[in-house]
């Protein structure tokens, strides 16, 4: 199974020394089975650099979904089976991140934490928390 680990990112204040330090610890550990994708709205710059993807957006947290979409277009030129997407505040642990998703359908799987307050959407359950869990076929 390959796994794509996508992270919200932005580079307004503080959060370009936040994904640096991310980078440099649980992201400088290799897994062969995961790829790491820091995603960026952005007004001028585009397309992959690295590991870093630029797509045009507002770098703001009131675009979070709409970038997320964004970010999906994107993605869906890559290899993955299972996208985990999470927040630029969080720490992977790889290992730990493929145990988890390991015995997941490849087939209409969406995961994640469910939501204990009240749900604003009463047709399905709310996830939220350290990152969802997405099967291809769900972010086509």
């Amino acid at each position: 199974m390959k796994i794509l680990l996508l992270v919200q990112s932005c580079e307004l204040a503080r959060y370009p020394e936040l994904i640096q330090v991310q980078k440099e610890t649980w992201d400088s550990v290799p897994h062969p089975d995961i790829t790491t994708i820091f995603y960026y709205p952005h007004p001028t710059k585009r397309g992959l650099i690295g590991n870093d993807l630029y797509f045009e957006g507002e770098p703001d947290w009131i675009n979070n979904y709409q970038n997320m979409m964004k970010a999906f277009t994107h993605i869906l030129k890559m290899d993955w089976d299972i996208l985990f997407k999470t927040d630029n505040t969080a720490y992977i642990n790889k290992d730990e991140l493929v145990k988890m998703l390991q015995d997941k359908p490849l087939h209409n799987f969406y995961g994640g934490q469910l939501y204990d307050g009240p749900n604003p959407n009463p047709v399905k359950d709310f996830l939220w928390g350290e990152g969802l869990g997405f099967s291809r076929n769900l972010v086509q």
